[in-house]
Protein backbone atom coordinates (compact mmCIF):
# COMPACT_ATOMS: atom_id res chain seq x y z
CA UNK A 1 0.00 0.00 0.00
CA UNK A 2 1.50 3.34 -0.97
CA UNK A 3 2.10 6.10 1.53
CA UNK A 4 -0.74 8.29 0.25
CA UNK A 5 -3.35 5.54 0.63
CA UNK A 6 -2.04 4.74 4.10
CA UNK A 7 -2.47 8.42 4.90
CA UNK A 8 -6.07 8.23 3.68
CA UNK A 9 -6.71 5.24 5.94
CA UNK A 10 -5.59 7.24 8.96
CA UNK A 11 -7.14 10.69 8.44
CA UNK A 12 -9.81 10.61 5.72
CA UNK A 13 -12.08 7.83 7.04
CA UNK A 14 -14.81 9.89 8.63
CA UNK A 15 -17.50 8.21 10.73
CA UNK A 16 -20.89 9.14 9.32
CA UNK A 17 -22.14 9.66 12.86
CA UNK A 18 -20.16 12.92 12.85
CA UNK A 19 -22.56 14.20 10.21
CA UNK A 20 -25.80 12.47 11.18
CA UNK A 21 -25.48 11.47 14.83
CA UNK A 22 -26.16 8.09 16.39
CA UNK A 23 -29.07 5.98 15.17
CA UNK A 24 -31.24 3.56 17.07
CA UNK A 25 -31.81 -0.10 16.35
CA UNK A 26 -33.66 0.69 13.15
CA UNK A 27 -30.96 1.70 10.72
CA UNK A 28 -31.67 4.42 8.19
CA UNK A 29 -29.75 4.18 4.93
CA UNK A 30 -27.07 6.67 3.96
CA UNK A 31 -29.21 8.20 1.20
CA UNK A 32 -32.30 8.36 3.42
CA UNK A 33 -30.33 10.40 5.94
CA UNK A 34 -29.15 12.71 3.18
CA UNK A 35 -32.69 13.00 1.81
CA UNK A 36 -34.08 13.95 5.21
CA UNK A 37 -31.65 16.86 5.40
CA UNK A 38 -31.82 18.25 1.86
CA UNK A 39 -35.64 18.12 1.76
CA UNK A 40 -36.01 19.92 5.09
CA UNK A 41 -36.96 23.51 4.21
CA UNK A 42 -35.61 24.76 7.55
CA UNK A 43 -32.18 23.20 6.97
CA UNK A 44 -29.20 25.21 5.76
CA UNK A 45 -28.66 22.29 3.37
CA UNK A 46 -32.12 22.48 1.81
CA UNK A 47 -31.33 21.49 -1.76
CA UNK A 48 -32.62 24.54 -3.69
CA UNK A 49 -30.85 26.79 -1.18
CA UNK A 50 -27.61 24.81 -1.64
CA UNK A 51 -27.81 25.04 -5.42
CA UNK A 52 -28.13 28.78 -5.26
CA UNK A 53 -25.31 29.19 -2.74
CA UNK A 54 -22.81 27.11 -4.69
CA UNK A 55 -23.61 28.82 -7.99
CA UNK A 56 -23.86 32.39 -6.68
CA UNK A 57 -21.47 32.44 -3.68
CA UNK A 58 -18.72 30.05 -4.68
CA UNK A 59 -16.15 31.77 -2.47
CA UNK A 60 -18.08 30.93 0.72
CA UNK A 61 -19.00 27.27 0.23
CA UNK A 62 -17.91 24.55 2.65
CA UNK A 63 -17.14 20.83 2.49
CA UNK A 64 -20.53 20.06 4.06
CA UNK A 65 -22.27 22.15 1.39
CA UNK A 66 -20.65 20.01 -1.30
CA UNK A 67 -21.33 16.81 0.64
CA UNK A 68 -25.09 17.38 0.74
CA UNK A 69 -25.20 18.75 -2.80
CA UNK A 70 -23.34 15.76 -4.26
CA UNK A 71 -25.24 13.01 -2.44
CA UNK A 72 -28.52 14.91 -2.27
CA UNK A 73 -28.76 15.04 -6.06
CA UNK A 74 -29.85 11.39 -6.19
CA UNK A 75 -33.06 12.17 -4.32
CA UNK A 76 -34.11 14.98 -6.64
CA UNK A 77 -36.75 14.68 -9.33
CA UNK A 78 -35.65 13.98 -12.88
CA UNK A 79 -33.40 11.43 -14.58
CA UNK A 80 -30.17 10.26 -12.98
CA UNK A 81 -27.14 12.05 -14.35
CA UNK A 82 -25.09 9.37 -16.07
CA UNK A 83 -22.34 10.17 -18.52
CA UNK A 84 -23.09 7.37 -20.94
CA UNK A 85 -26.68 8.55 -21.51
CA UNK A 86 -25.92 12.28 -21.65
CA UNK A 87 -24.67 13.53 -25.06
CA UNK A 88 -23.56 16.85 -23.57
CA UNK A 89 -21.30 15.15 -21.04
CA UNK A 90 -19.93 12.86 -23.74
CA UNK A 91 -19.14 15.85 -25.94
CA UNK A 92 -17.44 17.65 -23.06
CA UNK A 93 -15.21 14.65 -22.33
CA UNK A 94 -14.34 14.27 -26.01
CA UNK A 95 -13.07 17.85 -26.25
CA UNK A 96 -11.37 17.98 -22.84
CA UNK A 97 -9.54 14.67 -23.28
CA UNK A 98 -8.26 15.85 -26.66
CA UNK A 99 -6.98 19.06 -25.11
CA UNK A 100 -9.52 21.22 -26.94
CA UNK A 101 -10.24 23.25 -23.84
CA UNK A 102 -11.68 26.31 -25.59
CA UNK A 103 -14.48 24.11 -26.90
CA UNK A 104 -14.82 22.12 -23.68
CA UNK A 105 -15.07 24.99 -21.19
CA UNK A 106 -18.41 26.49 -22.42
CA UNK A 107 -19.99 23.02 -22.37
CA UNK A 108 -18.60 22.35 -18.91
CA UNK A 109 -19.99 25.62 -17.56
CA UNK A 110 -23.41 24.76 -18.97
CA UNK A 111 -23.36 21.36 -17.28
CA UNK A 112 -22.21 22.84 -13.97
CA UNK A 113 -24.98 25.44 -14.11
CA UNK A 114 -27.42 22.54 -14.21
CA UNK A 115 -25.59 20.47 -11.62
CA UNK A 116 -22.65 22.14 -9.85
CA UNK A 117 -21.54 18.94 -8.11
CA UNK A 118 -20.35 16.92 -11.13
CA UNK A 119 -16.97 15.65 -9.93
CA UNK A 120 -15.66 14.53 -13.32
CA UNK A 121 -16.66 17.80 -14.99
CA UNK A 122 -15.06 19.84 -12.20
CA UNK A 123 -11.84 17.85 -12.48
CA UNK A 124 -11.55 18.32 -16.25
CA UNK A 125 -12.58 21.99 -15.97
CA UNK A 126 -9.82 22.55 -13.40
CA UNK A 127 -7.30 21.13 -15.87
CA UNK A 128 -8.66 23.20 -18.76
CA UNK A 129 -8.76 26.46 -16.80
CA UNK A 130 -5.14 25.97 -15.77
CA UNK A 131 -4.12 25.05 -19.32
CA UNK A 132 -5.78 28.11 -20.87
CA UNK A 133 -4.71 30.35 -17.96
CA UNK A 134 -8.23 31.65 -17.50
CA UNK A 135 -9.38 33.32 -14.30
CA UNK A 136 -11.27 30.89 -12.08
CA UNK A 137 -14.07 33.40 -11.51
CA UNK A 138 -16.57 30.68 -10.52
CA UNK A 139 -14.22 29.20 -7.87
CA UNK A 140 -14.34 25.82 -9.60
CA UNK A 141 -11.00 24.76 -8.16
CA UNK A 142 -12.28 25.43 -4.65
CA UNK A 143 -15.47 23.57 -5.43
CA UNK A 144 -13.54 20.59 -6.78
CA UNK A 145 -11.24 20.43 -3.74
CA UNK A 146 -14.13 20.63 -1.26
CA UNK A 147 -16.15 18.04 -3.17
CA UNK A 148 -13.18 15.70 -3.25
CA UNK A 149 -12.76 16.05 0.52
CA UNK A 150 -16.47 15.41 1.02
CA UNK A 151 -16.50 12.23 -1.06
CA UNK A 152 -13.34 10.84 0.54
CA UNK A 153 -14.87 11.44 3.97
CA UNK A 154 -17.25 8.54 3.33
CA UNK A 155 -14.49 5.91 3.39
CA UNK A 156 -10.97 4.94 2.44
CA UNK A 157 -11.98 2.38 -0.19
CA UNK A 158 -9.92 -0.45 1.27
CA UNK A 159 -12.89 -2.72 2.08
CA UNK A 160 -16.56 -2.99 1.16
CA UNK A 161 -17.45 -1.70 4.60
CA UNK A 162 -15.34 1.42 4.01
CA UNK A 163 -16.09 1.81 0.29
CA UNK A 164 -16.03 5.34 -1.12
CA UNK A 165 -19.59 6.33 -2.02
CA UNK A 166 -20.11 7.79 -5.51
CA UNK A 167 -23.16 9.10 -7.37
CA UNK A 168 -22.03 8.85 -10.99
CA UNK A 169 -20.61 6.07 -13.15
CA UNK A 170 -17.51 8.09 -14.11
CA UNK A 171 -16.47 9.33 -10.69
CA UNK A 172 -14.51 6.25 -9.67
CA UNK A 173 -12.18 6.88 -12.63
CA UNK A 174 -11.24 10.26 -11.18
CA UNK A 175 -10.92 8.99 -7.63
CA UNK A 176 -8.80 5.92 -8.37
CA UNK A 177 -6.13 8.16 -9.87
CA UNK A 178 -6.26 10.58 -6.94
CA UNK A 179 -6.05 7.67 -4.48
CA UNK A 180 -2.92 6.27 -6.09
CA UNK A 181 -4.29 3.52 -8.33
CA UNK A 182 -3.45 4.93 -11.75
CA UNK A 183 -3.23 2.08 -14.22
CA UNK A 184 -5.53 -0.09 -12.15
CA UNK A 185 -8.38 -1.92 -13.83
CA UNK A 186 -11.98 -2.54 -12.85
CA UNK A 187 -11.93 -6.21 -11.97
CA UNK A 188 -15.54 -6.90 -10.98
CA UNK A 189 -18.91 -5.38 -10.31
CA UNK A 190 -20.22 -6.81 -7.06
CA UNK A 191 -23.49 -6.71 -5.13
CA UNK A 192 -24.00 -7.42 -1.44
CA UNK A 193 -26.87 -6.54 0.93
CA UNK A 194 -28.61 -4.67 -1.91
CA UNK A 195 -25.54 -2.48 -2.38
CA UNK A 196 -23.58 -2.31 -5.64
CA UNK A 197 -19.80 -1.98 -5.80
CA UNK A 198 -17.12 -1.26 -8.37
CA UNK A 199 -13.87 -2.99 -7.48
CA UNK A 200 -10.56 -1.73 -8.88
CA UNK A 201 -7.27 -3.60 -8.63
CA UNK A 202 -3.66 -2.85 -9.39
CA UNK A 203 -1.20 -5.52 -8.30
CA UNK A 204 -1.97 -6.31 -4.67
CA UNK A 205 -3.91 -3.08 -4.09
CA UNK A 206 -7.72 -2.94 -4.23
CA UNK A 207 -10.18 -0.06 -4.08
CA UNK A 208 -13.92 -0.40 -3.44
CA UNK A 209 -16.52 2.13 -4.57
CA UNK A 210 -20.18 1.90 -3.60
CA UNK A 211 -22.24 2.83 -6.65
CA UNK A 212 -25.16 4.73 -5.13
CA UNK A 213 -26.47 5.70 -8.55
CA UNK A 214 -27.37 2.07 -9.34
CA UNK A 215 -29.74 1.52 -6.41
Amino acid sequence: MNKFRHHLLIILTLSLTNLFGQTGEKQVSFLEKIDNVVKDTSSQYFYPKLLNKVKKSGDSITKDDMFYLYYGQLGQAGPKRLFFVDPEMTEFLKFSLRGKCKKAIPIGLKILERNPAELTILWRMKICIEKTQQTDKYFLNTRFRLLLDAILSTGNGLTKETAVKITNNEDDLVLKGIMGLLGGEESILDTEDNKSYSVWRKGNDTLYFEDLWIN
